[in-house]
């Protein structure tokens, strides 16, 4: 049995050689992953994300404007008024809204609209302090499927 010993330089060919197979194996992926698909669905995508809430709402021919007032320390009130794009009369089912804190999840709480017209619903509530939030307004089916969804960030300031 002969014994072979591994130089300096046999070492450093093999270094070189096993890179080398890493390297155009990791080329081959990439060209063919380049090569196959672009990374774009749409052209232009984000600015056509800049209006995904209004097509989704014209697509539903739904109309929804929130609006909201400071009334006192963390005191809101909060106006909807939802309107048909085809000025038909008919009208979700239920409405549901929510306000949100985006940095701290246990401020959440459920909105409870009071209906004051025919297409216009009105909240008062006191929020958990100042800064950023957002209100989410949902127009459902008897199903409980989501006919509209529209939010608004709301900011109070320190």
């Amino acid at each position: 049995m002969m014994i072979t010993r591994v130089t300096g330089r046999g070492f450093l060919f093999g270094l070189i050689a096993v890179f080398a197979v890493v390297f155009a194996v990791n080329g081959l992926f990439i060209y063919l992953a380049l090569d196959t698909w672009s990374g774009l669905d749409i052209d232009n995508s984000f600015v056509q994300g800049l209006s995904f809430e209004e097509d989704i709402q014209e697509a539903h021919e739904w109309k929804v404007e929130i609006d909201s007032k400071e009334q006192g320390a963390n005191h809101v009130r909060i106006d909807v008024e939802i309107k048909r794009i085809d000025g038909g009369t008919t009208m979700p089912y239920s409405i549901d809204a929510e306000i949100r804190r985006p940095a701290v999840a246990t401020q959440d709480q459920d909105v409870l609209l009071r209906q004051i017209g025919p297409r216009h619903y009105v909240a008062e509530i006191d929020l958990a302090g100042r800064g950023q939030w957002q209100i989410r307004v949902r127009g459902r089916n008897q199903d409980k499927a989501v006919l509209f969804r529209a939010d608004k960030r709301l900011y109070l300031k320190p």
